[in-house]
């Protein structure tokens, strides 16, 4: 019996969709809306019965249109009102004047006044529609867009009872105590309400809250009350999303609007003021108990499959059909059932669905557009229909005709909200700008500068100030006349110097090549006269080679090489000449940093010129030497000599400089020989990998075909790096996907069998881990794959579906944000396709394992022959290093040799594991770290090194304890997992402090040799090394935040600029 009721519990939360830790806030939620419905249809209850017993139906239409004024009045004070003061006064505030209203007009009533019983259900029936606002504005501050999708169906159950409940004790007491003093009852529930409301406010606390009300507020104070008005209308008019759904609401209030008039008509005829109040809490409490039903059967399952689509077109659905019905057989019944079938759609399906458009919108502006759309319903609709019933007041075919139409257009709009529904999710992804566009590689701007501002800074600025002002006329190309740069010629500061003469080359003319030969024989510094080289190259001409022949005699080998570009380009035959001996004798040469420099001279004249000097400087045996001449090749190199080029690809260091080469050759030539390359070397990982982001460069539909060839690689690496270049190509070259579909979704179905099987294997591995410390170790190593998974379906969309949208959904699922990471899946559920939406769904959402394993087996996605045996799984067989782990997380003896030394490893890799350096690595990317450590035992009381001593190593305590001692003072002990010297190690600096054993030590020791050289070879280990560095630079710059406020200290006062007055105006762009 022990475990029947969590078995229970979890299968009802998998039913619902509901999680385990969802349900103290669903509960909450679920009282408060239970007191919010209570009063609303209790209310409703005695409002009717105090209007129809009062007065004749042809004051109805003016109660119609009273209540609809008076809405949009409340509606637009509420909106003004509600931003300038806390949450807390805002929701507390309006219960009370709810409450002081509904206390006065029941002493109004003793005065048998007759206005009062038509004022009085007006005011009322304004007031409960911004009680059940701002209840539904409050539920939406509690939850994110994915958990609204899971509880705001199940919120309206809790409504739903609280309908059943206000309709039955409306029925029950009209006629005990009376329809007037129900008002007491209404009191009672408003402070229950005010209750609950307090308790949700502080799970709804926000941390931008204030910050929003610091905005809104200042916003106010420079546009006035109408103005804002104004805006917020033009807003909600100019978003397609808005416009649609006030579309549908319109139709549905004016076909319901007339559909209760009918039904007022038959109750008049039929009943007194307690039979009417008593008939309407009977209806309510039916409509609310076949609500509940829906609610618990049918809601949650249609809008978590279907969206909002389906929600926001059941009840103009259900209205036409029962207006069809009344318009067939004209009775109360019939006019009962039509408004029955009305409201159990429009309080579960059609409300849970209106909520749900709101909930991609920010808090602040959420609030504003629901006052916002009631005010506008309430001065268009109500009139509209009000204005009808006047009208045709006599005609009830007419009536019923017109709300039929109205009915139908809501159905057809609806049907239009898919498409607008989706982009604001999509725009919702980047509304806090938390995602930075990969394409940009940096973060956009767009500067508008003046010519007389760059001046101000050319003339006014410091050096960091002139510095910037010559970047920007580079990069922006701004024309700016040669003779304001004539002070900067001379500065002290060579690197102003360098720049002007960059500028100048650009945008001078030839008359100013005089002025460039004079820099260039008056300046001392290397930079400067390379530059005025480089200008000369554009201005000058032959006749200054007397002048420029002497310079290849220059004391800089750089500041030659120029002059021998200037010769070979500028100097005509003569020069030519000249320019030739000393290339040749550069190529002939046994030092290095000259053979660099013929490979650059080669590369800028035109290698086809030196054809075998260029290949005899590809093979040369020094690695600097190779370099250069490979970034030569990406400025001139023949198509002639691509297949001497393809083999430098193995070489790490020379990888990218070669692809930059190649990637400057006819597509049409490397790909298919690239191809040819990466068929012959198959078991050369490493030059794959290149091959394919060389092929990944090209924008060209045969790059497509041949990476779509290569997705179906079993080798993970692989199938990665292409999955990378598909990406990159879609977004560039924008290529049709459907003819790849088939290949993309097996792959799909990969990632699936895959993925499952992790949680699978997670699941048995909490029953039976084997060693159970051992166990955790195996099970982080699970989900990092099952986080690499993750990332391999994005990318797998990305090929399907719009990629900059799929990238920004992955983003934001990666994120430390759950609000974000829901806004990522709810924009997969509106993009995917139905055959693929639920296991990916279930495979990226928060959801117990069971729920995603009860998934993965509807789709035949699992393996269930292996029982409890999770060693056995083929996924682990596979894997080599999960099939390692198995054995080692058991305790199995390994075999002798090459697995018996891995076996060691991996209990290095265990310790490394838990010391706060390596804490969030991954096995694979510990393992080098594990394999270049060596054991060290060391007696007790031994120096292990001194103060002041260099950093040579780094050291974990396996066993025993280690006194930590600064000046011969013992600081403090360190023992079993922690280590000590690693930042000696990373920066090369004396050890800060000695370290003494304290007892007998077992250390895992790794040299500094070893671990920079662990750095440069492995990039998995450098990316790791860099994120927890960075996590700890992190936390400690808010450690120092918290002491000392960011732009009060000196750093930031002294590396501060102020630009005020220059002149320039800074945009970021949009």
């Amino acid at each position: 019996m022990t475990g029947l009721w969590p078995a229970l519990l979890g299968r009802m939360n998998q039913y619902l969709g509901i999680r385990a830790r969802d349900w103290p806030l669903l509960l909450l939620m679920l009282a408060h809306v239970f007191a919010a419905l209570t009063l609303t249809i209790s209310l409703r209850s005695l409002n009717t019965g105090l209007l129809l017993a009062a007065f004749e139906p042809s004051v109805f239409p003016w109660y119609f249109l009273a209540e609809a004024v008076l809405s949009f009045v409340l509606s637009m004070g509420y909106g003004a009102i509600a931003h300038r003061i806390s949450r807390r006064r805002e929701n507390i505030g309006l219960l009370i004047v709810f409450a002081g209203i509904l206390l006065a007009g029941r002493l109004l009533l003793f005065q048998g006044q007759a206005w009062v019983n038509f004022a009085l259900p007006v005011i009322c029936e304004a007031f409960s529609g911004l009680v059940m606002i701002q209840a539904w504005i409050l539920y939406g501050d509690c939850v994110d867009s994915r958990k609204a999708r899971r509880v705001f169906p199940l919120i309206g159950l809790g409504g739903t009872c609280g309908g059943i409940f206000g309709g039955w004790l409306a029925s029950r007491l009209a006629h005990l105590i009376g329809t007037e003093n129900l008002l007491f009852i209404e009191l009672i529930l408003l402070g229950l309400l005010c209750l609950g409301s307090l308790k949700l406010l502080k799970r709804a606390t926000d941390p931008e809250q204030k910050m929003e009300h610091k905005l809104e507020q200042a916003s106010e104070v420079a546009t006035g009350l109408v103005a804002r008005g104004q805006q917020v209308l033009t807003s909600v008019m100019a978003n397609k999303l808005l416009v649609r759904v006030l579309g549908i609401l319109v139709c549905v209030r004016v076909a319901s609007t007339i559909l209760d008039f009918q039904l007022q008509l038959q109750l008049k005829a039929h009943f007194s003021q307690d039979g009417i109040t008593a008939y309407m809490g009977t209806y309510f409490a039916l409509t609310s108990l076949v609500t509940l039903i829906i609610q618990l059967t049918l809601e949650n399952r249609i809008i978590n499959s279907h969206g909002v689509v389906w929600g926001m077109g059941s009840t103009p659905l259900t209205l036409g059909l029962g207006l069809g019905g009344f318009l067939l057989a004209p009775s109360l019944m019939s006019a009962t059932i039509a408004k029955f079938f009305e409201q159990i759609t429009k309080n579960s399906l059609f409300k849970t669905a209106v909520e749900l458009v709101y909930i991609p919108f920010e808090s602040s502006v959420r609030r504003r557009l629901r006052v916002m759309v009631n005010g506008i319903l309430s001065l268009t609709t109500v009139p509209l229909a009000s204005v009808t019933i006047m009208v045709f007041s006599g005609q009830a075919l007419i009536l019923v005709l017109i709300a039929l139409a109205f009915a139908g257009l809501g159905l057809v709009i609806s049907i239009l909200l898919q498409g607008p529904y989706t982009r604001k999710l999509h725009d919702a992804l980047m509304r806090r700008r938390l995602l930075i566009d990969d394409n940009a590689g940096r973060l956009q701007q767009q500067l508008s500068v003046s010519p007389d501002a760059i001046e101000r800074l050319l003339t006014r600025g410091g050096i960091n100030m002139i510095l910037f002002a010559l970047e920007l006329l580079k990069q922006q190309n701004i024309p700016i006349s040669p003779n304001k740069l004539d002070s900067l010629f001379f500065h002290p500061n060579p690197y102003v110097r360098e720049g002007a003469l960059h500028l100048l080359a650009r945008q001078g003319s030839t008359q100013h090549a005089q002025l460039a030969v004079d820099i260039l024989t008056h300046d001392r510094d290397p930079r400067v006269r390379r530059a005025c080289f480089a200008a000369l190259r554009r201005l000058g001409d032959e006749s200054l080679n007397p002048i420029l022949q002497p310079f290849l005699d220059d004391p800089s080998l750089e500041v030659r090489a120029e002059c021998v570009l200037f010769l070979f380009t500028k100097g005509g035959i003569e020069g030519i000449l000249a320019g030739a001996e000393v290339l040749k004798a550069w190529t002939e040469s046994s030092s290095e940093h000259e053979l660099e420099m013929a490979a650059y001279a080669i590369g800028q004249i035109g290698i086809r010129y030196f054809r075998s000097d260029y290949l005899a400087l590809l093979r040369h045996p020094v690695a600097q030497v190779r370099q250069a001449a490979l970034e030569a090749g990406g400025v001139s190199l023949p198509a002639e000599l691509m297949q001497e080029l393809l083999p430098a690809l193995a070489e790490r260091a020379h990888a990218r400089a070669t692809r930059q080469a190649l990637l400057t050759l006819p597509a049409d030539q490397v790909l298919p020989a690239a191809m040819q390359s990466l068929r012959a070397h198959g078991n050369d990982i490493s030059r794959q990998l290149e091959l394919i982001k060389l092929m990944s460069g090209f924008q060209h539909p045969l790059a497509v075909d041949y990476l779509m060839e290569l997705l179906a690689e079993p080798d993970i690496r692989i199938k990665h790096q292409v999955l990378q270049g598909l990406v990159l190509l879609r977004r560039k070259l924008a290529y049709d996907p459907e003819p790849y579909k088939p290949r993309v979704h097996a792959q799909l179905q990969r990632e699936f069998y895959y993925g499952y099987h992790y949680y699978l294997l997670l699941t048995l591995l909490r029953k039976h881990p084997g060693d159970p410390v051992r166990g955790r170790f195996l099970q982080a190593e699970i989900k990092y794959k099952l986080r690499f998974v993750q990332e391999m379906i994005f990318r797998l969309l990305g090929l399907l579906h719009p990629p900059d949208e799929i990238y920004k959904a992955f983003l934001n699922f990666r994120s430390q944000s759950a609000h974000f990471r829901a806004l990522s899946l709810e924009v997969l559920s509106y993009t995917l396709d139905s055959e693929l939406l639920e296991l990916v769904l279930s495979f990226l959402d928060d959801l117990p394992y069971d729920h995603k394993l009860a998934v993965a087996r509807e789709h035949l996605v699992i393996d269930e022959t292996i029982g409890n045996q999770w060693w056995a799984s083929a996924v682990i067989l596979e894997d080599p290093w999960l099939r390692r782990l198995s054995v080692w997380c058991r305790h199995l003896e390994p075999p002798e040799g090459e697995e018996r030394q891995m076996f060691e490893i991996l209990d290095k890799m265990f310790l490394l594991k838990q010391t706060p350096v390596f804490e969030k690595f991954s096995a694979e990317q510990i393992y080098p770290v594990a394999a270049a450590a060596r054991e060290q035992f060391v007696p007790s009381q031994t120096l292990i090194f001194k103060q002041g001593q260099p950093g040579d190593a780094f050291y974990i305590v396996s066993s025993g304890t280690v006194a930590v001692e600064r000046s011969g003072v013992r600081v403090t002990l360190l023992g079993e997992k922690e280590c000590f010297g690693e930042l000696e190690v990373l920066n090369g600096e004396p050890r800060l402090a000695a370290i003494r054993t304290v007892s007998e030590c077992e250390l895992l020791v790794i040299s500094r040799e070893d671990f920079i050289d662990l750095v440069e070879e492995y990039p998995d280990f450098s990316r790791g090394l860099l994120e927890v560095l960075s996590e700890r630079l992190a936390a400690h710059v808010l450690k120092l935040s918290r002491t000392q406020p960011l732009g009060t200290g000196s750093l930031w006062s002294e590396s501060s600029t102020d630009v005020s007055g220059i002149g320039i105006d800074y945009k970021p762009q949009n």
